[in-house]
């Protein structure tokens, strides 16, 4: 089973091509990746999106678009 799992890094460097936005999320539900596309269009930095909630990820950017 193992031996068909796609290594990480080739899986990650995949989502690179993707014209579209991808969050990865761990168990707990805060972001661990995020592609490039998600980068290039949001308003923050990478370490404001990591190892937070979508929920806080959101509130973020609904701030910052209010003001």
């Amino acid at each position: 089973m193992m031996k068909d799992l796609i290594p990480i890094d080739v899986l990650l460097s995949s989502f690179g091509s993707i014209e579209g936005g991808i969050i990865i999320l761990n168990p707990e539900g805060k972001v661990v990746y995020l592609n490039d596309w998600v980068l290039d269009h949001g308003v923050m930095q990478t370490e404001d999106y990591l190892n937070k909630t979508l929920d806080a990820v959101f509130l973020g950017f609904y701030l910052w678009a209010a003001s």
